[in-house]
């Protein structure tokens, strides 16, 4: 599965494509805001892989 990072200003002009290229091809994309991953884009399929794995408490976010 590829990987893709994107602005989230350049992924907001080209999101329909985004989500077809992940509905599609099963692709990942994650997106960032000044240079920092915010979000990711991912099939159900992938999703539903990680809901289904167990909780662990997350970490803080580094500053």
């Amino acid at each position: 599965m590829e990987r893709t990072t994107l602005p989230v200003s350049m992924a907001r002009k080209n999101f329909s494509d985004l989500v077809n290229e992940v509905w599609m091809y099963g692709e990942r994309v994650v997106l960032e805001r000044h240079g920092k991953a915010v979000a990711a884009l991912v099939s159900v399929a992938d999703l539903e892989r990680l809901e289904a794995l167990p909780r662990v408490p997350a970490s803080p976010p580094a500053t």
